[in-house]
This record gives structure tokens, sequence and C-alpha cells, in this order.
């Protein structure tokens, strides 16, 4: 359910209100989700250089909050805030292996 629920949301942020059925849907609310070859290829053609992050980058810490409440755009930019970070982290560490290859 969490995935379906994330799935729901990424396809409402990147593409608007989610229409089941329509392409956006099939496309990030499948079975595979992020892993789907359909949707990394739709992201390759957008950008030729494109690497998917590794899902396990995505901890139970990504997501676990304070119990507090909060709005809907402050949950938005905490968790955006915490995706950046990590991504940022992962390229850190890339690179530092890259360079030490």
């Amino acid at each position: 359910p969490f995935r379906i629920g994330l799935a729901a949301a990424l396809a409402s942020l990147w593409t608007g209100p989610v229409v089941r059925g329509s392409d956006p849907d099939e496309l990030l609310c499948g079975p595979l989700f992020l892993s789907s070859p359909r949707l990394h290829d739709y992201l390759t053609s957008l950008d030729a250089s494109f690497v998917p992050p590794a899902a396990g980058l995505a901890t139970a810490e990504l997501v676990r909050f304070a119990p507090e409440a909060r709005t809907h755009d402050t949950w938005l930019r905490e968790i955006g805030q915490r995706v950046e970070t990590v991504l940022r982290d992962a390229r850190a560490a890339q690179g530092e292996t890259a360079r030490e290859g």
C-alpha cells in the first residue's frame, strides 16, 4: 500500500492528477513502479545520462517523521529536503569511489 500511495503521489506531482488507465498512470503506477524498464527508457529519452539511484537509498529513516501534525506543503518540503540530501550524499560517495578506483 505504501508503494502504491507513493507512486500515485509522485505521478500526480510529476504529471498532474492521476487518471486511472492513462499513460502516466501506466508508466508510474504499474506493478514495477520505479524499477519499470518502460519508465527507465522514458527517463533516459529525456536525459541520455540518466542513471537511477540505488533502491537501497530509500531507507525507513527517509520517511520517518516526528508525530506532530504538519501541513501537506510542509511535509512535501521536508521530504524533498531529505531526498535531496540522500541523493547528494550518494553522488558525493560515488564521486569519491570513482576517484579512488
